[in-house]
Protein backbone atom coordinates (compact mmCIF):
# COMPACT_ATOMS: atom_id res chain seq x y z
CA UNK A 1 0.00 0.00 0.00
CA UNK A 2 2.90 2.29 1.26
CA UNK A 3 4.43 1.86 -2.57
CA UNK A 4 1.20 2.45 -4.66
CA UNK A 5 0.59 5.86 -2.26
CA UNK A 6 3.73 6.96 -3.04
CA UNK A 7 3.66 6.24 -6.98
CA UNK A 8 0.46 7.86 -6.94
CA UNK A 9 2.08 11.00 -5.22
CA UNK A 10 5.04 11.01 -7.45
CA UNK A 11 2.20 10.64 -10.48
CA UNK A 12 0.84 13.83 -8.99
CA UNK A 13 3.91 15.92 -8.47
CA UNK A 14 5.31 15.41 -12.22
CA UNK A 15 1.79 16.22 -14.00
CA UNK A 16 1.64 19.61 -11.56
CA UNK A 17 4.94 20.28 -12.56
CA UNK A 18 4.39 19.63 -16.23
CA UNK A 19 1.43 22.47 -16.11
CA UNK A 20 4.78 24.83 -15.57
CA UNK A 21 3.78 28.61 -14.00
CA UNK A 22 -0.01 29.20 -13.64
CA UNK A 23 -0.21 32.65 -13.48
CA UNK A 24 -2.11 33.91 -16.21
CA UNK A 25 0.17 36.49 -18.45
CA UNK A 26 -1.09 39.83 -18.46
CA UNK A 27 -3.64 40.79 -21.66
CA UNK A 28 -2.86 44.48 -21.42
CA UNK A 29 0.49 46.42 -21.97
CA UNK A 30 1.84 49.86 -21.53
CA UNK A 31 4.62 51.24 -23.83
CA UNK A 32 6.91 54.04 -23.25
CA UNK A 33 7.96 55.54 -26.25
CA UNK A 34 11.13 57.66 -25.77
CA UNK A 35 14.92 58.39 -27.44
CA UNK A 36 15.74 55.91 -28.45
CA UNK A 37 14.09 53.10 -26.45
CA UNK A 38 10.69 50.76 -26.38
CA UNK A 39 9.97 50.31 -22.89
CA UNK A 40 6.76 48.00 -22.34
CA UNK A 41 6.14 46.59 -18.75
CA UNK A 42 5.48 43.46 -19.60
CA UNK A 43 7.41 41.38 -22.36
CA UNK A 44 4.62 38.18 -22.29
CA UNK A 45 1.31 38.87 -22.75
CA UNK A 46 -1.74 36.52 -23.12
CA UNK A 47 -2.94 35.39 -26.97
CA UNK A 48 -6.12 37.56 -27.91
CA UNK A 49 -7.42 40.46 -27.67
CA UNK A 50 -4.16 42.56 -26.36
CA UNK A 51 -4.69 46.24 -25.37
CA UNK A 52 -2.18 48.50 -26.06
CA UNK A 53 -1.04 51.66 -24.11
CA UNK A 54 1.33 53.86 -25.83
CA UNK A 55 2.87 56.96 -24.59
CA UNK A 56 5.62 59.25 -26.00
CA UNK A 57 7.58 60.31 -23.12
CA UNK A 58 10.24 61.88 -25.44
CA UNK A 59 11.16 64.92 -27.36
CA UNK A 60 10.10 63.87 -31.03
CA UNK A 61 7.33 62.06 -32.29
CA UNK A 62 7.08 58.08 -32.35
CA UNK A 63 5.21 55.34 -33.53
CA UNK A 64 4.43 51.71 -31.95
CA UNK A 65 4.35 49.19 -34.49
CA UNK A 66 3.73 45.74 -33.64
CA UNK A 67 5.01 42.80 -36.03
CA UNK A 68 4.84 39.04 -35.61
CA UNK A 69 8.03 37.57 -36.46
CA UNK A 70 10.68 35.27 -35.92
CA UNK A 71 13.07 37.62 -36.08
CA UNK A 72 15.17 39.06 -33.33
CA UNK A 73 14.20 42.72 -32.32
CA UNK A 74 17.69 43.94 -34.22
CA UNK A 75 17.92 41.51 -37.08
CA UNK A 76 14.58 43.15 -38.89
CA UNK A 77 15.16 44.53 -42.76
CA UNK A 78 16.05 47.72 -42.82
CA UNK A 79 17.48 49.63 -45.10
CA UNK A 80 18.87 52.47 -42.40
CA UNK A 81 16.18 54.81 -42.98
CA UNK A 82 12.76 52.31 -42.15
CA UNK A 83 12.28 48.53 -41.49
CA UNK A 84 10.57 46.93 -44.57
CA UNK A 85 7.84 45.67 -42.76
CA UNK A 86 6.64 43.51 -45.34
CA UNK A 87 9.86 41.61 -45.52
CA UNK A 88 10.43 41.26 -41.55
CA UNK A 89 7.50 39.80 -40.52
CA UNK A 90 3.54 40.64 -40.45
CA UNK A 91 2.17 43.91 -39.14
CA UNK A 92 -0.61 43.33 -36.76
CA UNK A 93 -1.27 46.91 -35.68
CA UNK A 94 -0.33 50.26 -35.73
CA UNK A 95 -0.42 53.14 -33.47
CA UNK A 96 0.65 55.85 -35.47
CA UNK A 97 -1.81 58.90 -34.47
CA UNK A 98 -1.73 60.33 -30.88
CA UNK A 99 1.51 59.40 -30.54
CA UNK A 100 3.44 63.15 -30.35
CA UNK A 101 5.92 64.49 -27.77
CA UNK A 102 3.65 63.96 -24.18
CA UNK A 103 0.79 61.90 -26.33
CA UNK A 104 -0.75 58.63 -25.64
CA UNK A 105 -3.24 56.73 -26.99
CA UNK A 106 -4.85 53.21 -26.67
CA UNK A 107 -5.82 50.78 -29.31
CA UNK A 108 -6.55 47.06 -28.92
CA UNK A 109 -5.25 44.23 -31.62
CA UNK A 110 -5.40 40.17 -31.53
CA UNK A 111 -2.57 38.70 -31.18
CA UNK A 112 -1.91 34.84 -31.78
CA UNK A 113 0.47 32.73 -29.76
CA UNK A 114 4.22 33.55 -31.59
CA UNK A 115 6.98 36.15 -31.14
CA UNK A 116 6.42 39.79 -31.84
CA UNK A 117 8.81 42.87 -32.28
CA UNK A 118 7.30 46.15 -30.89
CA UNK A 119 9.16 49.29 -32.89
CA UNK A 120 9.13 52.83 -33.91
CA UNK A 121 9.36 52.81 -37.71
CA UNK A 122 9.35 56.72 -38.14
CA UNK A 123 13.14 57.72 -40.00
CA UNK A 124 16.02 56.31 -38.39
CA UNK A 125 14.17 55.22 -35.24
CA UNK A 126 14.56 51.95 -35.50
CA UNK A 127 18.37 51.84 -36.11
CA UNK A 128 18.76 54.45 -33.43
CA UNK A 129 17.79 51.12 -31.42
CA UNK A 130 13.83 51.82 -30.92
CA UNK A 131 12.80 48.08 -30.68
CA UNK A 132 12.00 45.12 -28.33
CA UNK A 133 10.79 41.49 -27.90
CA UNK A 134 7.32 40.46 -26.89
CA UNK A 135 5.74 36.80 -26.35
CA UNK A 136 2.63 36.21 -26.71
CA UNK A 137 1.54 32.71 -25.06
Amino acid sequence: MKQATFVFLLLFAMAFAACGDSTPAPSSIRVELSEWTVSPDVTTVAAGSVSFTASNAGRTDHELVVLKTDRAPDKLVSDSARVDEAASGTVVGEIEEGLAVGGSRTASFDLQPGKYVLFCNLLGHYDAGMSVALTVR
